[in-house]
């Protein structure tokens, strides 16, 4: 599949190799290897932009009056420091409504990075802050992209599927009551919200303004090995390739089985990561068991995840997978679950 990816590590900076082979795939990040057409994950660059924006030219501009309620809102809940590009790029950012134009399929807005430009090809209250918050999270330095949590030189970034998956669910978080939502992304922003639960709210929103995928993969490295990291970003990767095929209607290039089997090992993965954060928590803490349960129960929205295929619902993880997992690793505190399938 064309969109695998395999992390390498060297001299402390982490690789990432496009377009890897099958075969490639059980390949160890502790073995040696110099993988082919590798990008470095970067620091994204820091520039100093001015705060000193011009609202009322803002709100002449097309889309004006949209550009300045999502200016008050992002004032009203980040801080200054993670906005730098955001101050950059909305003093030059245009939007072209080409909805009576042109058509695109499937594709209801984009935003161009290099060209700093949004084009709506459909109703802009279905997308625009979607784009919006790529806009506020995207910079270009020497024909590299930075946007979000992808990174590379071309649009197909490493990271493209967890990025749209936050940037989906930073839209439905602060734009609720003015947008008309409609279905995308479902599964890499439910994913991308189970990732947040165990990176922090305010710590993985500052990393995502501040396009730093290279923080955000130190942040999951505390709680995943690493070849579990290749692991999760490369089926993110594919889970949103395979739902694009859904979307665009291309059965020939959709497998149930594939797609299922790549969100239950990335949910495990998840799983484990979370129980590992509060293993290292309450070993340092010595948190009641009251508290350990009720973490455990924000943890866990729901008691079965699945997803809507078609006219059927394909459960693919349950809380009994969380619970078997956390009984493995509380096991040598003598704390334990019930519930599991092993009849624990």
């Amino acid at each position: 599949m064309k969109n695998d990816l395999l992390l390498a590590t060297k001299d402390g900076l982490i690789y990432v190799s496009h377009f890897v082979k099958e075969k490639q795939m059980a390949y160890k990040l502790n073995k040696k290897y110099s993988p082919k057409d590798v990008s470095k994950v970067e620091v994204p660059p820091r520039i100093i932009s001015s705060m000193d924006i011009d609202l009322d030219e803002i709100a002449r501009r097309n889309f004006g009056e949209v550009l300045v309620y999502f200016t008050r809102v992002l004032e009203s809940n980040f801080l200054n420091i993670d906005l730098a590009y955001f101050y950059h790029n909305i003093k030059t950012l245009s939007i072209d409504d080409l909805k009576d134009k042109m058509q695109k399929d499937t594709v209801l807005a984009e935003y161009l990075i290099d060209e700093n430009k949004i084009i709506l090809y459909d109703d802009y209250l279905k997308a625009i802050y979607h784009e919006l918050f790529h806009m506020a999270s995207s910079i270009t330095r020497n024909g590299k992209f930075y946007a979000g949590f992808s990174q590379g030189l071309t649009k197909n970034n490493v990271g493209y599927g967890l990025n749209e998956g936050y940037t989906e669910l930073l839209y439905r978080r602060y734009f609720r009551d003015v947008s008309t939502f409609v279905d995308a992304y479902n599964e890499e922003m439910k994913i991308a919200s189970y990732l947040e639960k165990i990176v922090g709210r305010r710590k993985m929103e500052s990393l995502y303004l501040r396009a730093d995928l290279m923080g955000l993969l130190k942040e999951m490295r505390k709680y995943l090995k690493g070849d579990e990291l290749f692991d999760i970003i490369s089926k993110i990767e594919k889970v949103s390739y395979l739902s694009s095929a859904l979307n665009k209607y291309e059965s020939k290039n959709f497998s149930p089985e594939l797609y299922l089997d790549y969100l239950r090992s990335i949910y495990i993965l998840i799983f484990k990561a979370y129980v590992r954060k509060l293993k290292k928590e309450y070993k340092k803490n010595w948190m009641s068991n009251e508290v350990l349960g009720r973490r455990i129960d924000e943890f866990l929205e729901e008691n079965q995840i699945g997803v809507d295929l078609g006219e059927h619902y394909y459960p693919f993880v349950d809380r009994y997978d969380f619970v078997s997992i956390f009984n493995e690793y509380f096991e040598d505190v003598g704390i334990y679950l019930k519930g599991s399938k092993e009849g624990k």
